[in-house]
């Protein structure tokens, strides 16, 4: 097509692949194009839109009917002759830069009257049609109406933009058309380009930053189809491999300077501690190796001088202490042994002054002290480089055994004997790099026990916990057997009911994250990972003041269990029935404490039990898909990912009637009824009624459940709590309380 000028300004115009509309390259307004693309035609077109641009209306309308006369159903040769006859020119705004439609000749009444305008429309149809319409609007002086027209254009209009370059008039013409049409997926598309300066789709992958971040992203696959979405995760994909490669490669580099300007030992160390944090790329564990070695040569041969000068200085005793720090260093064992034997020496050299009369026992003991004297390198030989090597072959067998906290600690513990302290190091950068991995291949639970385990290495202790706090939602209500217990918004805690052994005494409670209501005693948990307890401590089921990084807490009847950061279970209390005894217990994610027996949620999604089980309250092995578990009195509950629940154990009041219930999200097993919360934020429960405490068909907007000995509560969605069931000691007592504390 020949070089079409523009209407507004008279710049080149460039067409769309429809070939029926075009953007101006100088102002960036979208217009008509004649439907005649032939050169006659255009250079007609361009000498009409001249002549009516410099105020020549007449002359140009007369090209336009000589157009006519050719073919009288030319839809742009009506428009351009309605412009001429209304004497429309188009004026540049100051401010905005825009091109704004001017009437110069109202007397000939509406344009949107006109008969050339109407004609234009009358043999049009589709986009054109619809753009007349759109620039009708703006010349009559109604904008409101020219923004209802098709966002179509705008979308053309702006992906224009986006192959000019021209970001800030992209991002704006799709706002606009967002605004018209919110679902249409090219809209985020277009947005997301311009964001990120890419003239097209294609160019999203060579992005630098990350595109998956920006909220653009988000909506484009939200609206776009499959093959969008597909396109769009694909690219994000891309750039995120791309940037951890590039990431990883400039933290190589830097890993790699730090190595070779390096010139003491703890520069050296911080090599390796960079060098382990790449996990596998290239050759970075090689290098960490080899950073860790020449650390530890550094600091052998900066204790071997140090020997040798008090050695020197005829100090053979701190001389002989010295090289046996460093066995197998050179002859660090000859010289230490010479030293000892030195230090004797001298000792026995020393003139004694002998008063008369000494007695012959005096004498005797003297002697004795000598031959000790002589004795004394054998001595520390034993107790420097003997006992500490036992304790060194007993920490390599705890670390081959696979138990890495237990070697981490006996190695810290031998302090600079031979390489103790960088074999602890060394496994704790191994093992933190393979907590990253584990995370990176989205096992978040086993990484977080892994973080766990390494305590207050790095940032371990933090990663941990934030993982465990997305793992363990905590429980913030809680029905015991007679009392009721909940955590208020300031993560304080209320109880109410029977207050026998102070099991209510949980006011002065601060910071607390969960808490478990047993029969006889409360635990709570800290968000410190510490856990606090109140009530019945006969069998030691309170006895958690050691407790460290905890995760989660249960109160069984007559024993408290706990889970730690490093995927751990322990228990306190009563050992009966073995409910407290977790060995071989692994990749636990949740626990739960019933009356007699514990159960353990394992990352499988299948479960583990401990305790009593003369109900057959423990046969869970075969359960499977899990994504909850609760232990009742002698029955226990299971909740699958379908939202449908399992249950074993003692049936007698029919607790365990659960195999019609569906779209179930939480579960709670009591002493002798079940509860179970529905998506929809109602309740069901069944079992034993005598008290009331399955009447809860009733509650609406509730969050969680709680069931307890003989009562059940429920959390609603603004924080108030509502009960059933038995109330003689008043734990029921709870439509006082508000502004609880409401599980994300």
């Amino acid at each position: 097509m020949a070089s079409l000028k523009c209407k507004y300004c008279g710049g080149n115009v460039s067409a769309f692949p429809d070939n029926a509309l075009g953007i101006c390259a100088r102002c960036g307004g979208v217009m008509t194009l004649p439907s005649d693309p032939t050169p006659k035609h255009i250079a007609a077109h361009n000498c009409g839109n001249y002549l009516r641009r410099t105020g020549k209306f007449d002359q140009a309308l007369s090209v336009y009917q000589t157009l006519l006369q050719e073919d009288e159903t030319d839809p742009e040769s009506h428009w351009c002759s309605a412009l001429c006859q209304f004497g429309v020119q188009y004026v540049q705004e100051n401010e905005t830069g825009a091109y704004i439609p001017r009437i110069t000749r109202p007397e000939n009444g509406s344009f949107l009257d006109s008969g050339e305008y109407l004609a234009a429309l009358a043999h049009s149809g589709g986009a054109v049609q619809l753009q007349y319409e759109k620039e009708a609007a703006r010349i009559a002086g109604n904008p409101a109406e020219a923004q209802s027209a098709d966002p179509s254009l705008l979308i053309k209009e702006g992906y224009w933009h986006l192959n000019q370059r021209q970001w800030d008039e992209a991002d704006r013409c799709f706002r606009q058309a967002a605004r018209m049409q919110p679902d249409n997926g090219m809209i985020p598309l277009g947005l997301l380009l311009a964001e990120f300066e890419c003239q097209n789709p294609k160019a999203l992958a060579a992005c630098k930053k990350e595109i998956d971040e920006s909220a653009y992203y988000r909506a484009a696959l939200e609206a776009g189809d499959e093959n969008q979405k597909r396109f769009l995760e694909a690219c994000a994909q891309s750039i995120r491999r791309k940037n951890q490669k590039m990431k990883l490669e400039q933290d190589y580099l830097a890993a790699k300077a730090a190595m070779e300007s390096a010139s003491n030992r703890e520069d050296y160390c911080q090599a390796a501690r960079l060098f382990g944090q790449l996990k596998d790329y290239r050759d970075a564990q090689a290098n960490a190796k080899e950073c860790l070695r020449r650390a530890e040569i550094i600091r052998r041969e900066a204790v071997y001088r140090a020997a040798l000068a008090a050695k020197n200085q005829g100090q053979t005793e701190q001389a002989a202490v010295l090289f046996s720090k460093i066995p197998g260093w050179r002859d660090a064992n000859l010289q230490a042994v010479e030293c000892r034997q030195r230090s004797a020496a001298q000792e026995a050299a020393k003139p004694k002054q002998e008063p008369a009369g000494i007695p012959m026992w005096k004498k005797i003991v003297a002697a004795l002290f000598l031959l000790a004297l002589l004795s004394v390198g054998g001595y520390l030989t034993v107790t420097q480089y003997v006992i500490p090597q036992q304790k060194y072959n007993a920490a390599q067998t705890l670390l081959e055994a696979g138990k890495r906290e237990d070697a981490i600690d006996a190695f810290q513990a031998l302090g600079s004997f031979k390489d103790a302290a960088d074999r602890a190091l060394n496994i704790q950068i191994d093992w933190y790099s393979q907590a990253e991995q584990l995370l990176d291949a989205g096992d978040k639970l086993r990484a977080a026990a892994a973080f766990g385990g390494l305590r207050d290495y790095e940032d371990a202790r933090d990663r941990s916990r934030a993982l465990w706090e997305q793992i363990v939602p905590p429980q913030t209500i809680s029905a015991g057997g007679w009392y009721s217990a909940a955590l208020r918004s300031d993560n304080t805690a209320v109880a109410v009911g029977d207050a026998r052994d102070d099991k209510c005494w949980v006011g002065s409670w601060l910071n607390i994250r969960s808490l478990s209501a047993g029969w006889e005693h409360t635990v709570g948990l800290r968000t410190d990972g510490t856990v606090v307890c109140a009530g019945y401590n006969g069998d030691g089921r309170g006895d958690i003041d050691q407790w460290r990084d905890m995760v989660a807490v249960q109160a069984g009847q007559w024993h408290t269990v706990g889970l730690k950061s490093n995927g751990q279970v322990i228990g306190l209390g009563c050992e009966n029935d073995g409910r407290i005894d977790f060995e071989g217990w692994q990749d636990i994610q949740n626990i739960s404490a019933g009356r007699n027996h514990t159960l353990g949620l394992k990352a499988d999604g299948t479960a583990l039990a401990a305790g009593d089980n003369r109900e057959g309250q423990c046969d869970v092995s075969h359960w499977a898909n899990l994504t909850a578990l609760s232990a009742g009195g002698a029955h226990s509950l299971g909740l699958q990912k379908d939202g449908t629940v399992v249950a074993v154990g003692d049936n007698q009041d029919g607790q365990c009637n659960v195999a019609l219930w569906k779209d179930i999200v939480a579960i709670s097993a009591g002493y002798y009824h079940s509860v179970g919360l529905k998506s929809d934020g109602t309740v069901v429960a069944v079992g034993y009624n005598e008290d009331g405490q399955c009447d809860v068909s009733d509650w609406k907007d509730i969050v969680a459940i709680s069931a307890g000995g003989w009562h059940t509560l429920g959390l609603k969605s603004d924080g108030s709590i509502v009960a059933v069931g038995r109330n003689e000691k008043d734990q029921c007592e709870v439509l006082g309380w508000d502004n609880m504390k409401v599980p994300k």
